[in-house]
């Protein structure tokens, strides 16, 4: 396996994780689709761009979207349309038939949209789609209905466009928020499926702007955690195989007792700081941990956690003091997990703001939870970094 550090991976570079790839698509052939929200770095883009191209070989139209530096419904709907018009063609112009005849779209936008047709490039902020954005969701859908077309809309970094949509337009964000995402699950409904990523939670963000959540009830959540021991082991193994016998079972048993955290980029920082291909001796390996990598590759989770964790203030001092602060404390003092109840019990809350606080934690990469057949639930820290980030704050 060749080891890449920075941006998802495929092909000769990518680790697989077949129980959740598989897990995936499942819930993309046989539901509305996935939302995978985390702390960066931790695989969910790899996983998303596996999944488009395993849809993409069973069949499926795929519209891949990076929304992170986009700020508008326009900057969106751009992205959306150029790539329909390059896969899609019979929908784009069973569409661009419904726009033309819609007297409530003006004539420069159905200007727009000849020249979308037509292959021609147009600055998406200048399309003024968004002013009609009901009138378009509208007119898609019965597109939809007409020609069923399968299609997948996979949204990286969705919940960063929202965000940038709050900040510019702090005024009017939630409707326009609300509006869009109500319009996706209604586009889920005539039988799109969607996969929508972020490294930001939606939850939490949704309580800060006052937008709705219910309108992704309908995608199944699927967590990233750390790699297993034994796949792990089985990622450093492919990974070492360059080193021709150079790198030996005690570089790998001095690896594993160092290592911060088994999150694939982590891995794979790590070995190329330590130069796997021709390692130190596995006696450095303690001096080289706690010199060169712990303190660039926690930084780059610590940090991450640290201000989701500040971010909390702008929902509720008293909520995270009195809910979230003990929820982290409860789930990061127990190895083999804490029982919600017990929380429960403790701080005597109220069950929906406690389950509003679960979530939030959870999509920010904090917490992860199992739950019984009696619905009682267990809950864990997220990762190892969590539980390091817990002492270190002094929880």
């Amino acid at each position: 396996m060749k080891i890449h550090y920075g941006g998802p991976v495929s092909g000769e570079h990518c680790f697989s994780r077949p129980d959740l790839e598989q897990k995936i698509s499942r819930f993309i052939e046989n539901g509305a689709g996935v939302k995978m929200f985390g702390l960066r770095r931790i695989g969910k883009s790899t996983l998303m761009q596996n999944a488009c191209q395993e849809m993409r070989i069973k069949g499926c139209q795929v519209v891949e979207i990076d929304a992170q530096g986009m700020r508008s419904v326009d900057n969106l709907l751009f992205e959306v349309f150029k790539a329909l018009h390059k896969e899609q063609k019979g929908f784009m112009s069973i569409l661009n038939n419904l726009v033309a005849k819609d007297p409530a779209i003006p004539k420069a936008i159905k200007a727009f949209f000849n020249k979308l047709m037509k292959g021609k490039g147009f600055p998406e902020n200048q399309t003024g789609i968004a002013d009609y954005w009901p009138h378009f969701s509208d007119l898609i859908v019965q597109t939809l209905q007409v020609q069923q077309p399968k299609i997948l809309l996979a949204i990286d970094e969705l919940p960063f466009m929202l965000e940038n949509m709050i900040n510019d337009h702090p005024e009017k964000s939630a409707a326009d928020v609300d509006r869009l995402l109500a319009a996706l699950r209604q586009w889920r409904d005539h039988g799109v499926k969607m996969i929508f990523a972020g490294s930001i939670g939606i939850t939490g963000l949704a309580r800060r702007a006052g937008f709705r959540t219910d309108h992704l009830n309908g995608l199944s959540s699927v967590d990233v955690p750390e790699l297993s021991d034994a796949e792990a082991r089985e990622f450093l193994n492919a990974a070492v195989l360059e080193s021709n016998g150079r790198w030996t079972e005690a570089h790998t048993k001095a690896f594993f007792q160092e290592i911060g955290t088994q999150y694939p980029s982590y891995i794979v920082k790590s070995l190329l700081i330590l130069d796997h291909c021709n390692p130190p001796t596995p006696e450095e390996f303690r001096k080289i941990f706690s010199s060169q990598i712990r303190p660039d590759l926690h930084a780059v989770f610590q940090d991450q956690l640290s201000r989701r964790y500040k971010n909390y203030d702008n929902i509720s001092d008293t909520i995270r003091r009195d809910m979230i602060k003990p929820l982290l404390k409860h789930a990061t003092s127990c190895s083999e997990g804490a029982m919600q109840s017990e929380i429960e019990d403790q701080i005597g809350c109220d069950r929906i703001e406690l389950e509003d606080c679960i979530q939030m934690l959870q999509e920010d990469g904090f917490i992860r939870f199992q739950e019984d057949r009696n619905g009682y639930r267990t809950l864990f820290p997220a990762s190892q970094l969590v539980s390091l980030w817990a002492r270190s704050m002094n929880l």
